[in-house]
């Protein structure tokens, strides 16, 4: 497909990316010795470990009527968006309280 004659396109008639939904989950428990209480926690982000695609290569034409073989496939752009969604990670804590 080439836009030759460079008339609009609307958004998304050249196709969309999924919908991406992820489920973060908090957990937390606390301890008391005394007067003073201990928080151990742990947060588990994208729990599912969705493996969506974010970002993908949008440029039909890599110059005026000459079809760029990169669109539509995954693009990561550095210090920005990445082209595929975060994997699964855990954070753990633990809060001193007194």
């Amino acid at each position: 497909m080439l836009l030759k004659d460079y008339d609009a396109v609307g958004r998304g008639s050249l196709g969309r990316l999924p919908d991406i939904a992820t489920l973060d989950v908090e957990l937390g428990y606390d301890l008391k010795i005394g007067k003073q209480s201990i928080r151990l926690g742990a947060t588990i982000f994208n729990l599912f470990n969705e493996t969506e695609l974010t970002y993908s290569n949008d440029n039909l034409e890599s110059t005026a009527a000459v079809p760029d073989p990169d669109f539509g496939r995954p693009l990561s752009v550095a210090g920005a968006q990445q082209a595929y969604h975060e994997p699964r990670s855990v954070r753990f804590m633990a809060r001193w309280n007194f």
